[in-house]
């Protein structure tokens, strides 16, 4: 069974214990908020240990738990509240290791599973490269650099600082994607 996880920053004000679109995930098996059998989960031997970075290893649980052919059932009452802090300046350096890190485990995921499903969860399709290719070759990575600002305080990010920073942690990403690719 799996159910809605709602980010909130603050266990102090939680948002209401309700699932919404928003609050959606299309995976198979996301940890933040699921259940299965103890038995079912030794029988596939549990979580592949040779994850060794941040990202995917319950995506590869789930991938092995579909082709097992176990029945995942949404339960839109089954709410659970994922601490998730606004990042502040000082963070964004952690949030380009960790897209990057990211990275590196979504090459290994499609390495233990050639499938579409993986190529739509990680984003790895020729459509996404061929676009952060161009973004890079147009210089978006600088810009979004110079919209994120000085990294070294400990100072909230506005908003557009924010989805800079999280722009900038997608270039990351496909950059270091496309360099896992040519090893």
């Amino acid at each position: 069974m799996r159910g809605a996880v709602i980010n909130t920053e603050s266990f102090d004000r939680l948002p209401a214990p309700a699932w919404t679109i928003a609050n959606y995930s299309g995976n198979y098996f996301w940890t933040s908020n699921v259940s299965l059998p103890l038995a079912k989960l030794r029988s596939l031997g549990g979580f592949t240990e040779s994850f060794r970075e941040y990202g995917w290893e319950d995506i590869e649980l789930g991938m092995r738990l579909r082709s097992a052919r176990t029945r995942s059932v949404f339960n839109p009452r089954a709410v659970a509240f994922h601490y998730k802090p606004r990042p502040r300046a000082g963070n964004v350096d952690g949030m380009l290791r960790q897209a990057r890190a990211q990275a590196r485990t979504a090459k290994q995921l499609r390495e233990l599973h050639p499938h579409w499903r993986v190529v739509m969860a990680t984003g790895d399709d020729p459509v996404q490269r061929t676009f952060h290719r161009l973004a890079r070759v147009f210089g978006v990575p600088f810009v979004l650099e110079r919209l994120v600002g000085r990294r070294d305080a400990d100072r909230p990010l506005s908003g557009r600082e924010l989805l800079a920073a999280r722009a900038l942690a997608n270039v990351a990403y496909y950059q270091e994607l496309e360099a896992a690719s040519k090893k």
